[in-house]
C-alpha cells in the first residue's frame, strides 16, 4: 500500500466518481429515505463543471459541479412527489468567505438551482446538495425566502464535522470511502484508515465488483493522509489485520486493478 502523503490528490475526481456510482448508498447513509425511494438505474452525469474558484469568471458559473438525472419512485418525508428529477452536487473543500466571493453561498446554490431549471426545464424537480469535505462551516444558512417565490432551500453535509467512529461499523460502502475526511484526533487516524480497509474489504467480499471497489480504495488513499510515523504504524497493522491469504489476494487485485 501506499503512503497517500506522497501522491497527487484529485479530490473533485474522486468525488465524482463517488457520485456516479454510489448515489443510492449517499442518499441512504445521510438521508436516510428523505427523499424516498430514488431510482438511478438509468442514471446520467449530465454535467461536471467542475472548474478553479481562482478564476475572474467563477463566481459566475450558473451550474454546480455535478449535475446528476433520477427519477424517484416513491415519495420520502420530503418529497411528496414520484418522477423525474435532477440532483445538483457541489463538494467544496474551503470554508466559504463571502468577501472573497462576493456572494453568500446560500446565493449561490440558489444561481445553481435556477441555473439548472434554464438549462434543464423549470418544472424539473431539483435537490440541491453541498458536502463540504474539509472547513466544514456551521454558519451557512440552508434556506431563505425569495420575495413572492416562497423558500428556498438546500441540504448540507458536513463532513468534517462528522465523528469517524459513528461510521466504522458501516457497511455502506460510501463511510468507508468519506472515512478519511471525517471528524478525528491525529492519534487516530491508523485506526480509521485500517478500519476503512476493512470496510472496503467486506464490501467486495460481498458485491466482488472491482471497478466500485477501487472508487473505495482511490478515495481511502486520497482522503487519509498519514505522516512517516503514522504510515509505519499503519503497515504495521495492516500486516496484522490483513494476514490471511484471501485478504492479501483481494488486496493485490484491488491494487493492480487501480494501477490500470
Amino acid at each position: 500500500m501506499t503512503n497517500n502523503t506522497v501522491e497527487t490528490k484529485n479530490h473533485n475526481e474522486v468525488f465524482s466518481e463517488i457520485i456516479q456510482h454510489f448515489p443510492n448508498e449517499i442518499l441512504d447513509l445521510f438521508f436516510k429515505g428523505y427523499f424516498g425511494v430514488v431510482d438511478f438505474s438509468s442514471s446520467q452525469m449530465i454535467s461536471t463543471n467542475f472548474s478553479s474558484r481562482e478564476s475572474e469568471k467563477d463566481i459566475e458559473r450558473k451550474l454546480p459541479s455535478i449535475i446528476q438525472t433520477a427519477v424517484i419512485k416513491q415519495p420520502g418525508f420530503k418529497t411528496t412527489a414520484t418522477g423525474d428529477v435532477l440532483f445538483l452536487w457541489e463538494p467544496y473543500s474551503d470554508k466559504w468567505s463571502v468577501e472573497e466571493q462576493k456572494i453568500t453561498f446560500n446565493d449561490q446554490m440558489y444561481m445553481y438551482y435556477v441555473g439548472a431549471g434554464y438549462h434543464y426545464g423549470a418544472t424539473t424537480m431539483r435537490i440541491p446538495i453541498a458536502l463540504f469535505y474539509k472547513d466544514a462551516p456551521k454558519d451557512i444558512e440552508t434556506f431563505q425566502e425569495e420575495k413572492g417565490l416562497g423558500y428556498f432551500n438546500f441540504y448540507k453535509i458536513n463532513l468534517h464535522d462528522l465523528d469517524w467512529k459513528a461510521y466504522q461499523q458501516e457497511t455502506n460502502p460510501v463511510a468507508a470511502a468519506f472515512l478519511g475526511l471525517m471528524d478525528m484526533k491525529e492519534e487516530e487516524k491508523v485506526l480509521a484508515k485500517v478500519a476503512a480497509h476493512e470496510m472496503l474489504l467486506n464490501f467486495h467480499k460481498e458485491h466482488n465488483n472491482l471497478q466500485k471497489s477501487r472508487v473505495i480504495l482511490k478515495a481511502i488513499q486520497t482522503f487519509f493522509t498519514l505522516n512517516d510515523a503514522q504510515f509505519k504504524q499503519y503497515t504495521s497493522r495492516c500486516a496484522e489485520v490483513f494476514s490471511t491469504e484471501e485478504h492479501l489476494n483481494i488486496m493485490q487485485m484491488l491494487m493492480e486493478q487501480d494501477a490500470e
